[in-house]
């Protein structure tokens, strides 16, 4: 193996890692589903109207909402993990996902959320099983200290 990181590597330091597939678009949720045969964790019944406070969002009023995510999927805290378990879930549906990436009003894209005092490690693995399905990747990266735990702060 010439990866400097191990495989199944736990980091201690992270303590939560969320990959969402986003998927903003004029199609109704349940259009979207059908089509990945997934279903959403999180979606909107009606596009969004509303003013966001991420700049994230800017380019989405008026589109539907439509999230599939990891988290709640496995307990691991790799995030080679979340992307192989995402990419399998999309893997069966690649077709319909490349249609729907060349639909106007279309903006599909994975966002890594990973609250950690260290960092990730993606293997080539990973990157290539993104990139066949032609996602990209967006990294939060939320700096998390054992002081920023409300229950150790609590008791």
């Amino acid at each position: 193996m010439h990866h400097m990181c191990p495989n199944k590597f736990n980091d201690p330091q992270t303590q939560r890692i969320n990959l969402s597939l986003c998927v903003y678009s004029n199609l109704i949720p349940s259009e979207i589903s059908s089509r990945l045969n997934l279903l959403p964790d999180r979606s909107s019944e009606t596009p969004r109207k509303s003013k966001p406070k991420d700049v994230l969002w800017k380019n989405h009023l008026g589109l539907y909402v439509w999230i599939w995510e990891t988290e709640d999927k496995t307990p691991s805290k790799d995030i080679r993990d979340h992307i192989d378990m995402l990419c399998d879930a999309l893997r069966p549906a690649q077709s319909e996902l490349a249609k729907l990436q060349s639909e106007d009003n279309m903006t599909i894209t994975v966002m890594a959320s990973v609250w950690t005092s260290g960092g990730v490690v993606l293997w080539p693995e990973q990157m290539k099983a993104l990139s066949e399905l032609d996602l990209e990747l967006q990294f939060a990266v939320i700096d998390y200290t054992p002081e920023d735990d409300v229950d150790s702060i609590t008791g």
